[in-house]
């Protein structure tokens, strides 16, 4: 990951390569309920996590792309 951007519906990552991945915001409730001022205060952590200033919540890209590692 290296940026993070959202529209009403939709959290876009882009990837290294040029690659975006859209993903339905409403699927991660705790992004969903934060305003447009805290979504872009975010953190992308050695380009595989993500974390907001205003929630606790950290973010793995497997779990972004739906992958279940257990």
């Amino acid at each position: 990951m290296i940026k993070v951007d959202f529209d009403k519906v939709t959290m876009r990552i882009h990837l290294h390569g040029g690659r975006i991945l859209s993903i339905p915001v409403n699927k991660f409730p705790e992004i969903k309920k934060l305003s447009p001022s805290q979504k872009k205060a975010y953190h992308i952590s050695g380009g595989i996590s993500l974390d907001f200033e205003d929630s606790d919540e950290v973010y793995h890209i497997d779990e972004l792309l739906g992958i279940d590692l257990n």
